[in-house]
């Protein structure tokens, strides 16, 4: 069980069940692209990773739990010149796990991996 999550096994077991099911197709991305697969620990996610000048990010995360809906985003960022840069995109929101197909995972890794540094934008800072 996770560290941050506050609730019953049960209850993460259900939230984990989807992506389990999906670590063998992610898996297998992760070897061919050279990423890293990240299972998370304190909420149900999976990540396939890359760090490099600029990191690489897609996530598969709860969006609904009552409903098992999840999403996929990809994001790529770098810092430089003490700015964070970045690219993101919600590539499936709030969806059943069996529309996040091996064609889909691929085809978003392949975007992602597209990004070069200069396609990247300075983020908005949050600060009033």
């Amino acid at each position: 069980m996770a560290n941050g999550f506050h609730g019953p096994q049960e209850e993460w077991d259900r939230l984990e069940a989807p992506l389990i099911q999906l670590d063998p197709i992610l898996a297998t991305i992760a070897t061919e692209h050279h990423l890293f697969l990240r299972r998370n620990h304190k909420s149900p996610e999976r990540s396939l990773l890359r760090e490099t000048s600029v990191r690489y990010l897609l996530q598969v995360f709860v969006a609904e739990e009552h409903s098992l809906k999840y999403n996929v985003w990809i994001c790529a960022s770098q810092s430089r010149n003490n700015q964070t840069y970045w690219k993101e995109k919600m590539v499936l929101r709030c969806a059943p796990t069996n529309c996040i197909t091996e064609k889909l995972i691929r085809h978003s890794v392949c975007e992602l991996l597209s990004w070069k540094q200069d396609d990247l934008e300075p983020s908005q800072s949050t600060d009033a």
